[in-house]
């Protein structure tokens, strides 16, 4: 049987820690940002964790 190809625009957009979490960055962050106080601009630009359904179809894409 052939290996499965990971999907290349998967594999860009999510960051795999090293406990096995998945990693991405939130949409629509920098929308009009000029605007809210540092502290929610900072918020906006940390990454958040897949969980449930989600997880489990990017980890067979990314071939985990």
């Amino acid at each position: 049987m052939a290996k499965a190809k990971i999907s290349k625009t998967v594999k860009e957009r999510f960051k795999i820690t090293s406990g096995g979490k998945l990693l991405h960055k939130k949409a629509g962050v920098k929308h009009r940002m000029y605007k809210e106080r540092a502290s929610l601009r900072t918020r906006g630009r940390r990454l958040k964790s897949l969980t449930g359904r989600q997880r489990n179809k990017i980890r067979k894409l990314l071939g985990i």
